[in-house]
């Protein structure tokens, strides 16, 4: 269950899924007047225990969070702006794309287009 501000979900691991058996995300975004932050999506992907949490901090800028499922804590960090494309790799690794560049385990990769 996602709302703006907090993430619950059920452990995959679990024998029995209940709704007291909820877990909840780690992350904290605060809903304030002066604060527009709110998770706007999550992103799953091969593998369990990685996601990607996306919030929508200003009117110009995403936050892409990697997430570990398993010790539920923040990963890496990532200002995205507002066009990009969130791709998983075969291990469930992030890559976000957008018109300038890649950005693969923190390392930002210069894109070109095949006419340059």
């Amino acid at each position: 269950m996602v709302s703006s501000t907090k993430i619950e979900y059920f452990d995959l691991f679990s024998k029995t899924f209940a709704r007291d058996k909820f877990k909840q995300l780690g992350i904290n975004i605060y809903e304030c007047k002066s604060n527009r932050s709110k998770i706007s999506g999550v992103h799953c992907s091969s593998n369990p225990n990685k996601i990607a949490v996306v919030v929508d901090s200003t009117q110009s800028n995403d936050v892409l969070y990697t997430w570990d499922m398993q010790i539920n804590a923040e990963v890496d960090s990532i200002d995205v702006g507002k066009k990009y494309e969130i791709i998983f790799d075969s291990k469930g690794d992030v890559i976000v794309a957008n018109d300038q560049n890649c950005i693969y385990d923190g390392t930002f990769l210069e894109v070109f287009d095949v006419n340059e």
